[in-house]
């Protein structure tokens, strides 16, 4: 059965996890806790990546806990994404390519109003390598600084959901985060009479509990039409950090210097619509919101609200289609407006993101399982002008195993 296979597909994406996500994103992650990962499962991803209020009986919604009351199978999701990456700055471009998982993730309905969910995804990530040259104050040389950094905060999660009636459904999540951030800078001195150098390599360790809490609500409009809103919130949150500092300079001692500081995370309301047709049309809307502009992680960055304003649609031509399985396959589009919770320096105003998207669904014969592909291009920093500018084309493939356990035997 296809279900089982899964666990070997979990134990193995476990285990390789940390490695996988240690890679090149963006020059941005070098902001904060790095590029914040959208938690949007395939099928979402591919529609803006809203999906707040959406349902099914054997679809993964990640963003929604109170979405799995509604699944009918036990149902495992797992996948890899790759990215292209176009930098533009004023001076220079280039084009970098990173892949990575996706999430692992296992929902177990074990009646009618419970259902119980596990897995691990990543929360953010970092990679990056840069270099700036700058003149030193009051002599005739300059200093070539080298910036990089790696890592990445990954989160496991328990979720617990429940059908309270046929048009209410809540549920509750805890997640543990961890995992950790490097971020070097090293100085090289062109001074013609011996060379210099200093560096200042930085690790910090995350660690944290996390609270997110849903829940979703039907209302029928007419025979054809289904309405559906969708409430998501998650709780602020402390973060421990422990941040190891080393100063290596090359006329001087090196110097450790270990710093551990809790801070809270903001918390995050998200808000969203689900208008479905009894003929296999879908359409969501979503908003969310998080105030990041009073989070402070002891750095002398700043950092603003982040904001995403998501919009996609799902059509199935015929579910139940005999003789055509592309009339069984699922078509879906979006759009997506993200206002970034970092900013890169005092002058510059927010970084906004923009982006569509288009995906599909592919059933596998003979079963309830599916398929998922869905692409993603868009522009950050374009919108206003920026220093730095991204042209980026994202792709997931990931696919879902849905079975029928805990089956009652009856006995004549």
């Amino acid at each position: 059965m296809l279900i089982r296979t899964f666990f070997i597909i979990f134990h193995i994406l476990s285990f390789s996890w940390i490695a996988a996500q240690n890679y090149f994103t963006t020059p941005y992650s070098r902001y904060g806790l790095g590029e914040l990962f959208e938690n949007n499962a395939t099928r979402n991803a591919a529609m803006g990546g809203g999906g707040i209020a959406s349902v099914s009986t054997f679809y993964w919604n990640t963003q929604n806990i109170a979405s799995t009351a509604r699944l009918k199978f036990t149902t495992a999701e797992t996948g890899i994404y790759t990215q292209n990456l176009h930098l533009q700055s004023r001076i220079s471009s280039n084009r970098l390519f990173n892949t990575g998982i996706s999430g692992v993730q296992l929902a177990l309905p074990a009646n009618k109003i419970y259902c119980l969910s596990m897995g691990i995804k990543p929360f953010s990530r970092t990679g990056y390598q840069l270099e700036q040259r700058q003149p030193v104050d009051n002599a005739n040389f300059s200093s070539l600084v080298r910036y990089e950094g790696k890592g990445g905060i990954s989160e496991v999660f328990v979720g617990n959901a429940f059908q309270i009636n046929k048009n209410i459904s809540i549920g509750v999540q805890t997640g543990y985060l961890f995992g950790f951030i490097t971020n070097n800078a090293r100085i090289f001195f062109d001074d013609s009479v011996k060379a210099q150098y200093a560096t200042v390599y930085r690790k910090t360790n995350y660690q944290g509990l996390m609270w997110s809490v849903g829940s979703i609500y039907d209302a029928k409009l007419n025979s054809r039409w289904q309405l559906r809103t969708g409430v998501s919130g998650t709780m602020p949150s402390t973060i421990v950090a422990k941040r190891n500092i080393i100063y290596d300079n090359a006329s001087l001692i090196d110097t450790l210097i270990t710093i551990q500081k809790s801070t809270v995370a903001p918390f995050k309301i998200a808000v969203g619509w689900e208008l479905e047709n009894i003929k296999g049309k879908t359409f969501v809307l979503d908003i969310q919101y998080q105030p990041w502009s009073q989070y402070d992680l002891g750095v002398n960055e700043r950092f603003q609200d982040w904001i995403r304003i998501s919009a996609g649609a799902e059509i199935i031509p015929d579910y139940g289609s005999i003789r055509s399985y592309f009339k069984r396959v699922s078509y879906r589009l979006g759009a997506f407006w993200q206002q970034n919770y970092f900013l890169p320096s005092q002058n510059e105003q927010a970084i906004t993101t923009v982006g569509v998207t288009l995906g599909t669904g592919l059933p596998i014969k003979r079963n309830l399982s599916r398929g998922h592909f869905s692409a993603e291009i868009g522009l950050r920093g374009y919108f206003p002008q920026q220093n730095l500018k991204e042209i980026y084309a994202k792709c997931i493939f990931s696919i879902t195993l849905s079975d029928k356990w805990f089956i009652r035997r009856k006995l004549d």
